[in-house]
């Protein structure tokens, strides 16, 4: 999933978005221009999706589609 999102990877160093993007090893911050922020996190056996937005559904169905892709493909 990490890889998958990583065009929306949060950048932590600059706005201009050069520079590493913040994830680390279970989890990453994301940021799909005005359609909000989210924070996906691997704990334990469960993933969770958090998202933050005006309209948060319209990122949330982005990034639902996109992890049902993943566990179809597989």
């Amino acid at each position: 999933m990490i890889v998958r999102t990583h065009d929306y990877a949060f950048p932590s160093t600059n706005a201009d978005g050069r520079g590493p993007r913040l994830h680390w090893q279970k989890g990453m911050f994301l940021q799909y221009k005005e359609h909000g922020e989210a924070m996906l996190e691997l704990q334990g056996r469960e993933f969770h999706i958090y998202t933050q937005a005006v309209y948060p559904e319209y990122f949330m169905n982005v990034l639902r589609q996109t992890l049902y892709k993943l566990i179809i493909d597989n």
